[in-house]
């Protein structure tokens, strides 16, 4: 059996493929090849197809993220040509397996085409509701009893995204003392969109105190750097500024939405969490924030204090 492992889902996904090759061939790394993105040639992944395994009954081929499927160009039609030849008389002794776990186009004809020698499984981003339900179900595994403000405060801190799930997980594992709401806040931070997203909405509602809190928390929880932060603020408001454009314009939302190539609910968002500025207003906070990275990239202004000055400011405006 041959696989082509797809999806957005990349802890199951990997978990799928690790799965497949210890059945196959144990902790045995030398019938093992991992071929990536565009670093090899068709010949040469022929060959390493047809080769017999070395003092073992089976082989492993893996061929991650191919070019070919993933941004293909014109010439590459011939790797699929080539495959399924392969595939016409195939080694019996070797398991050839396509991982892709980026984003890409999956009515693309070649993937249809090797979908036909090939199982296909798909592994894609859970539900919020069946994400949650595993958190709930590890922590059981694992002894914890969180109570409902905890357990709360956890789920919004997680994105949907089991890797960083069970990377959380191995931490509140090792911490010596009962986890309550606390802890969790000490322990485990909010994805950074999610803290750019309230501190745009302290911004807009002009309330410094909040603008504060959450920048100092962005401070003390991530690592990046102030230039990044000023870059996320600055596409949040740019997307605020065209969707209330747009709207001035007499656009609707669903139009606003496909403007923007996006979903309604995020335009929805938009001019909720605008703080009633027009589209003038907005434009002036991206001058504003364009000006500060200027002033940061170029040793005018210490970064954390320039950006403090600016939330400052502009919450009071």
């Amino acid at each position: 059996m041959n696989y082509i492992l797809i999806g957005t889902e990349k802890y199951n996904l990997l978990k799928r493929r690790n799965e497949l090759v210890k059945d196959l061939i144990g902790d045995d790394e030398i019938n093992i090849s991992i071929y990536r993105g565009n670093e090899w040639e068709i010949s040469e992944l022929i060959a390493d197809l047809q080769t017999v395994p070395f003092f073992a009954d089976n082989k492993v081929v893996i061929l991650e993220n191919p070019g070919f499927i993933v941004s293909p160009k014109v010439s590459d039609e011939t790797y699929v040509d080539v495959l399924v030849k392969y595939f016409k008389q195939p080694n019996e002794t070797t398991t050839f397996i396509i991982y892709i776990d980026q984003v890409f186009d999956r009515r693309r004809t070649s993937l249809k085409t090797l979908t036909k020698y090939m199982k296909r499984e798909v592994y894609d981003t859970l539900s919020e509701e069946d994400f949650q339900m595993i958190v709930r179900n590890d922590l059981k595994d694992n002894g914890f009893k969180l109570d409902y403000d905890s357990m709360n405060e956890l789920l919004t801190r997680l994105p949907i995204d089991l890797v960083n799930w069970k990377n959380e997980l191995e931490k509140l594992k090792l911490y010596p003392e009962k986890i309550d709401r606390e802890a969790i806040r000490n322990l485990i931070s909010k994805p950074l969109e999610n803290n750019v997203f309230e501190l745009t909405n302290a911004v807009n509602n002009k309330n410094t105190g909040k603008a504060i809190e959450v920048y100092h928390d962005l401070l003390v929880t991530n690592k990046n750097d102030i230039s990044s932060l000023v870059g996320l603020l600055a596409a949040q408001f740019r997307f605020m500024f065209q969707a209330i454009a747009l709207s001035e314009q007499c656009n609707s939302q669903k139009e606003i939405a496909e403007r923007l190539n996006c979903k309604e609910g995020r335009v929805y968002m938009a001019f909720k969490n605008s703080g009633g500025r027009s589209s003038h207003q907005l434009l002036k906070v991206l001058d504003d924030l364009a000006e500060l990275d200027q002033k940061i990239k170029s040793g005018r202004i210490n970064p954390q204090l320039g950006l403090e000055l600016f939330l400052v400011q502009t919450t009071r405006k």
